[in-house]
């Protein structure tokens, strides 16, 4: 059984989106535009002050609102996962030659991807919901009266199916490059290795978030009431560069599991940086 090192591989990770940086952002740049502009269109189409109760938002919003919000999802989760099934193929590919256009284009291993993507987020919302829902008796009688302990405890149950959830990311890279796997070779390969694909997803993850959180304040206090005045220049800029952000961890994340698909597998070696 190999285990994958944690620091090893994040600082692999990061050397190889950085050696290909040409290659992320020919791949990028298209999903991150379209998502910055529909992410502009809906929140130029809100309504102005926003209520604060979430039934008197539910009402106000128009027809047009909710067919920008729902083209905008549906653009979002597609954008995403043609970007990332590029970049697997990217990682565990590295000779094969291909335009921008055709990186981009949806096949039949997109279907795959979407749903193996589906299958998993569901399964790991049900596994979740039913683990604390049955535990909830033992919850309630080691934790009687302790809301916090309580909380805790579901926080723990639920970061154990997401753990076991790791387990089957080796799917992803698998489809990509358009080799079969089971979720049962998937499983396999990634035995002892689901809480440290979680620690290495987690902690990018994090780092993401607080500079994407870093980014924001900078930008809004650089930018003060021309930001705050809701300037579509202002909210497009903005948008492009969280779109952006939003990529790189991707792009990270996805490394990160072909290198464990790699890693993972005896008879094959890890990308090389």
């Amino acid at each position: 059984m190999k285990r994958l090192p944690i620091f090893a591989t994040l600082r692999d990770a990061l050397a190889l989106v950085w050696r290909d940086r040409r290659d992320f952002v020919a791949f990028a740049y298209l999903p991150v535009i379209a998502n910055a502009l529909l992410g502009v269109a809906l929140q130029s189409s809100l309504p102005s002050p926003l209520p604060n109760d979430a039934a008197a938002l539910i009402a106000s919003l128009s027809g047009v609102t909710i067919a920008i919000w729902l083209v905008s999802l549906v653009a979002t989760i597609g954008f995403y996962i043609v970007f990332a099934l590029a970049w697997h193929r990217r990682c565990l590919l590295p000779g094969e030659t291909t335009t921008v256009g055709a990186a981009l284009r949806w096949r039949a291993r997109h279907w795959r991807f979407f749903g193996v993507t589906m299958a998993l987020a569901i399964g790991v919302i049900l596994a979740a919901v039913v683990l604390n829902f049955a535990a909830a008796p033992v919850a309630a009688a080691l934790f009687a009266g302790n809301s916090g302990a309580g909380g805790i405890f579901s926080v723990v149950l639920s970061f154990i199916v997401v753990t076991l959830a790791m387990r089957f990311l080796l799917l992803f890279p698998a489809i990509a490059i358009d080799e079969p796997m089971t979720p049962a070779e998937s499983w396999r390969r990634t035995r002892g290795n689901g809480a440290t694909l979680f620690m290495l997803l987690f902690a990018i993850s994090l780092a993401i978030a607080i500079v994407h959180q870093i980014l924001v304040l900078a930008w809004v206090t650089a930018l003060g009431s021309f930001a705050a005045n809701g300037s579509l220049l202002a909210l497009l800029a903005l948008a492009l560069l969280v779109q952006s952000l939003a990529f790189i961890g991707v792009a990270l994340m996805t490394t990160v599991v072909s290198i464990a698909y790699r890693e993972l597998d005896g008879s094959a070696a890890a990308p090389t940086v």
